[in-house]
């Protein structure tokens, strides 16, 4: 869900960015060669407009916790398929024995309906435990502790920050649908653009827990904050 800064404002001039709602489903594939490189590849489906029913989501979470409903969705960008494709390169930076801090570059691309864009970014893990760092393909940063191979789960606990710069080509959440021109509000997005996420991560045994915090510059000129914020927190359980 994508929503301007005056979210509680109908008024098309007060919008500094469209409404916009994207709902999809996403299959990917994760190789890993050892400590070498890793890579990623993942076919993403999905709709973007009122049909995602982002509106009524938003608004069913608003009404949950009080908060004022959003005026502007009738001016939301129009339905359009999404079909994204999504590739991502990981190669590590420093040694396996590092014990204490790593790096490993990230280079992807997107390549679809909804968004197309390439970014260049550094994972930096700065351990919290005595014990070394698990690789790379063996790590809750980059989802790849879910080997079936492996009969006994790793604990893990770091803080890491990943600076990150992308190039954007097109982006449907805010130009509108690749194919249809019919979105009452829509801008030109700006190319180049900066995102730094910094968080922690822990496993421990078949449960992983993550708190993100994710920080990007504008997406367009007219939006009013030079920077947006938001945070993510994450729970899961491994069953294999």
């Amino acid at each position: 869900m994508y929503t301007p800064h005056h979210s509680d404002s109908p008024l098309i001039e007060e919008q500094d960015r469209p409404y916009a709602g994207y709902s999809f489903i996403n299959y990917s594939r994760h190789y890993f060669n050892k400590q070498k490189y890793s890579f990623k590849a993942a076919l993403e489906i999905g709709i973007l407009g009122p049909n995602s029913k982002a509106r009524e989501f938003q608004n069913t979470i608003h009404t949950i916790y009080g908060f004022q409903k959003s005026d502007g969705w009738d001016n939301q960008i129009q339905n359009a398929l999404g079909v994204n494709f999504n590739f991502e390169y990981l190669k590590p930076l420093s040694k396996p024995s590092h014990s204490k801090i790593d790096l490993t570059s990230s280079s992807s691309l997107k390549l679809g309906t909804i968004f197309t864009n390439i970014t260049t970014s550094i994972y930096i893990r700065l351990n919290l435990l005595k014990k070394p760092l698990n690789s790379f393909s063996n790590s809750i940063l980059f989802k790849s502790n879910l080997s079936l191979k492996n009969s006994k789960h790793k604990n893990e606990l770091f803080l890491f920050i990943r600076p990150q710069i992308g190039y954007a080509i097109y982006n449907a959440t805010i130009q509108g649908g690749l194919f249809t021109n019919n979105s009452p509000v829509t801008f030109a997005i700006t190319p180049f653009n900066f995102e730094t996420e910094i968080g922690i991560k822990l496993a421990l045994k078949r449960f992983d827990l993550e708190y993100t915090r994710t920080n990007y510059t504008k997406k367009l000129k007219e939006m009013i904050d030079n920077t947006n914020t938001y945070g993510s927190i994450k729970i899961a359980y491994k069953f294999n």
